[in-house]
């Protein structure tokens, strides 16, 4: 596949909620998935175990998922961006740190 497919791949299965067949069809085995230490909470997932685990605990932490979009993906070279927007209802106990900006 071309960055260009694999980009608009997962913009596709994104939009219909399918983020489990997004990390089985376009991610590594060796996939890191690393976030900002915003809160000390998040460690930095590799393997599809360690992935699974990190979005265990994030549909933990949520108590409803109220709306999202994604944008359509830029291509340039070898790389792929776009924007993802969500509205969620955390837990109660749940304290979230709010970052200013978003890579």
């Amino acid at each position: 596949m071309s960055v260009e497919e694999i980009a608009n791949r997962l913009v596709a299965l994104s939009r219909e909620g399918k983020y489990e067949q997004v990390y089985q069809e376009l991610f590594s085995p060796e996939i890191e998935s690393m976030e900002p230490k915003l809160d000390g909470s998040w460690d930095t997932a590799k393997g599809f175990d360690a992935l699974k685990a990190k979005a265990d605990k994030w549909n933990e932490m949520t108590e409803a998922f109220e709306e999202g979009e994604i944008s359509d993906p830029i291509v340039a070279d070898n790389f792929f961006s776009c924007s993802w927007k969500m509205r969620v209802k955390f837990q109660p106990s749940y304290k979230w740190m709010r970052s200013p900006f978003t890579v």
